[in-house]
């Protein structure tokens, strides 16, 4: 069972995290990097203010439990095939 799903509706897109799967503060972790990467995009950024928000995105990643990460890229590499 994959422990973070995604639905998308025409006005938002929803991520359930089970209780179980990841503590406040790594849901607090992700929230902030998912509202950095909003920002970023809203942005424009040269090429080495990007690679620096990428080192800081990946050093977050890393943090958050190892069968977090595998859902989200489980997740990630699902949106890719849909598009």
């Amino acid at each position: 069972m994959n422990p973070i799903s995604i639905h998308y509706t025409p006005e938002a897109s929803v991520i359930t995290v089970p209780v179980a799967t990841l503590s406040p503060s790594d849901v607090s972790r992700l929230i902030k990097a998912l509202r950095f990467e909003a920002l970023a995009q809203d942005v424009a950024f040269d090429d080495s203010i990007m690679d620096i928000a990428e080192e800081v995105h990946s050093s977050s990643y890393q943090h958050l439990p190892e069968h977090v990460r595998q859902a989200l890229e489980e997740e990630e590499n699902n949106l890719h095939s849909r598009a």
